[in-house]
């Protein structure tokens, strides 16, 4: 099987959209993050790796991000649907690649559901690319 380059398309959001979209409950998740970096946190989702943590703390920090998806689903509820979001990360972004490091994959946009319609211009479309 060869390598190749693979493209990849989604919206996104960041920590600093996430921050002022829902800013006391990402205060309340980042605080629950504590030493761990949003970047962290990404990356650990993203590869199914644990966070260097105790076990107390991976609980705490999975409990504060399933109230943050919560937060999230029903601030972005249009006419009864709304968008999820999933952590996700992309190492060392090439020259073009729209994102690098940790970020946040937003499903519900492409079709333009209601809550997308309404929600379109507060995340962006990302563009990476991937060797694998």
């Amino acid at each position: 099987m060869s390598m190749s380059h693979y493209a990849n398309t989604a919206w996104v959001a960041t920590a600093e959209t996430l921050e002022k979209f829902l800013p006391s409950a990402w205060k309340k998740f980042t605080d629950v993050l504590g030493d761990v970096s949003v970047n962290e946190f990404c990356q650990a989702c993203q590869l199914d790796h644990d966070l260097d943590v105790s076990d107390v703390r991976k609980n705490e920090i999975a409990k504060a991000w399933k109230e943050f998806v919560s937060t999230f689903m029903a601030a972005t509820t249009v006419s009864g649907e709304g968008l999820t979001i999933t952590p996700r990360y992309h190492e060392d972004g090439e020259r073009g690649d729209d994102i690098s490091g940790g970020f946040f994959e937003i499903d519900g946009m492409e079709e333009l559901t209601p809550a997308g319609e309404k929600y379109h211009g507060l995340f962006q479309r990302a563009y990476w690319v991937t060797y694998g």
